[in-house]
């Protein structure tokens, strides 16, 4: 099914990416972009940034046995580059990517990406997850990735999103797990048990719309929506091993995680990083999980 690798597809339309004002700007006004700052080829590096972001995404359903008469549900689609990557090859995808939580108007971005890259938009919605229903279609597969910390109203969600899943379905998610007192989009350490008293420390925090869509989620939580719900998950406990690989591999990751790059050598001097593989899956972060209905 996946004929073309996702960074092959973009490289190849980097140009007309690179060719169209109003997509540079925006993504250089991002939270990731602005990063670059005075930095060489800051548009390059942020696309990148955004790229090995749906690389991950893509990775999240990779094993399934995906083909085109699959189903896809993409909740919070971002700036379209899952969405696109998917349509190309022709995979039966709907994203939805509503306009809030801090993320500027990423729906809009999407659409003029679906245009370079010549994709319909039909598929693309501005709505929100507890709003899923007004699709009036169920799905085989449904995922996220780095998504439903941003969800205020994360049990409405889950209710939307129940409803829509298939009786044989599968949802596969990828979120922070702020049990672990670290924010990853600002990456700064949190008030541990506590995390919303950290704007008392750093007051920028309370003009930030991202930082006032948080919900702070953790495994718990997730466990107790699903059990409410009757819905049987199941989360991977090596989330965090992979994490501290890829710090150690992607530079631009580990640019934008630099606060974890001298305990990863630490580890690696220790020896200890095989050790990350066997701590539960309620210490790991970003916790991965995958959901179905009971049967």
């Amino acid at each position: 099914m996946f004929s073309i690798d996702i960074r092959d597809f973009y490289h190849k339309r980097i140009e007309l990416i690179k060719g169209n004002e109003k997509l540079v700007n925006f993504l250089l006004s991002t939270p990731i972009g602005k990063r670059q700052e005075g930095k060489e080829n800051p548009f390059e590096k942020t696309f990148n940034a955004y790229l090995e972001e749906a690389v991950v995404t893509v990775s999240l359903f990779r094993d399934l046995n995906i083909n085109k008469s699959t189903t896809l549900l993409e909740v919070g689609g971002g700036v379209g580059l899952t969405y696109i990557y998917l349509k190309s090859l022709g995979v039966n995808i709907v994203s939805i990517e509503p306009s809030d939580s801090g993320f500027d108007d990423y729906f809009s971005i999407g659409r003029v990406f679906c245009s370079i890259c010549e994709i319909s938009d039909e598929d693309w919605h501005p709505l929100l997850g507890e709003e899923v229903t007004q699709l009036n279609t169920s799905f085989d597969v449904i995922f996220s990735n780095n998504v439903l910390e941003h969800v205020p109203t994360i049990d409405e969600t889950f209710d939307a999103l129940t409803l829509v899943l298939k009786p044989d379905g599968i949802m596969v998610h990828n979120t922070v797990n702020y049990i672990i007192p670290y924010e990853p989009h600002f990456g700064i350490f949190l008030f541990p048990g506590f995390p919303r008293l950290t704007q008392l420390f750093k007051p920028h925090l309370k003009n930030s719309d991202m930082w006032k869509g948080l919900n702070f989620i953790t495994t718990s939580r997730m466990k107790g929506i699903c059990k409410r719900l009757d819905l049987k998950a199941d989360f991977d406990n090596q989330v965090m091993y992979r994490t501290f690989v890829r710090i150690k591999n992607d530079p631009h990751f580990a640019q934008r995680q630099k606060l974890f790059v001298p305990v990863i050598k630490i580890f690696d001097f220790l020896k200890l990083t095989e050790l990350l593989k066997h701590i539960p899956a309620r210490f790991n972060t970003p916790m991965k999980f995958s959901v179905k209905h009971k049967f």
